[in-house]
């Protein structure tokens, strides 16, 4: 679902109160902003809506375990996250930008129009049977670029209804972009399944990591957006401090619009290399 209203004016008050405090904290700002944009629903309202859905866990997960996917194909779990890997031997070179490496990414939020709960979740299950289908032609793809294509989505139920994005492809080459999210928006149509627009939220992104040791860790493009607005928060602090809660939010609506679509080369100038 879109960000709502009332999750841009519970943001801009904790922004707001952060701000207030004289000496405001970026690692503070940059979760509350975090948070902010990868919740699907406000925190208090995850429980009824995991509550809502709870009959269908055990459906969820037995789907999940008999999806049938070809032999090409590289599964694997973390717990919160199943993953799908298509050509593991295929690597595009790697993308630098100063100390960082770039993985491209997709972002995708499932939508279903159902009022009925059996109905809602049976478009659900229409998502997770479309995922053979999607690594089939995601194979096919990745092998006349030469590039791996894998893509995850949430492994059980409580974490689906409540994220933002249930579906997050990874690629290399930036020059796929186009072709990626055309193959994800094809099939889940011939699959009747609905994807909801993301404004405020990036429908494309990238991951950060340390190019000389990627092990270290990397930072997710939200936590990049949330690190960039953060950092303006702290050098605006006095005039968010006192300015009105809907200045906040309009200021919030707009610096989305425009971070979500950094490049690369941008958002590592502007970082600076201080994550």
């Amino acid at each position: 679902m879109p960000i709502s209203d009332e999750a841009f004016e519970a943001c801009a008050k904790k922004i707001q109160k952060e701000a207030k405090t004289g000496t405001p904290e970026v690692w503070i700002l940059k979760n509350i902003i975090y948070d902010f944009l990868t919740r699907r629903v406000p925190e208090e309202k995850e429980e009824k809506l995991r509550k809502k859905y709870e009959k269908y866990n055990q459906d969820y997960n037995n789907v999940i375990k008999t999806l049938k996917f070809d032999a090409s194909a590289r599964t694997s779990s973390n717990g919160a996250w199943f993953f799908i890997t298509t050509q593991v031997n295929l690597l595009a070179p790697k993308a630098r930008y100063g100390k960082w490496v770039a993985h491209q990414k997709e972002y995708f939020t499932f939508h279903t129009d159902k009022k009925k709960l059996q109905d809602a979740f049976g478009d659900i299950l229409k998502f997770l049977q479309a995922l053979p289908d999607l690594h089939r032609k995601f194979y096919a793809l990745s092998y006349h670029n030469a590039d791996n294509i894998s893509f995850k989505v949430c492994s059980d139920l409580s974490l689906f209804v409540v994220h933002t994005e249930p579906l997050v492809v990874h690629y290399r080459r930036k020059d796929m972009e186009a072709m990626v999210r055309k193959t994800v928006e094809d099939t889940m149509q011939e699959h009747g399944v609905l994807l909801r627009k993301r404004k405020y939220r990036a429908e494309h992104g990238f991951d950060f990591n340390d190019a000389e040791d990627e092990n270290l860790g990397g930072h997710s493009h939200s936590e990049l957006v949330a690190k960039i607005l953060a950092k303006y928060i702290i050098k605006e602090k006095q005039t968010i401090a006192h300015t009105s809660i809907a200045q906040i939010v309009d200021w919030l609506r707009k610096s989305l619009l425009i971070v979500n679509k950094w490049d690369e080369d941008q958002m590592a100038r502007e970082l600076n290399e201080n994550i």
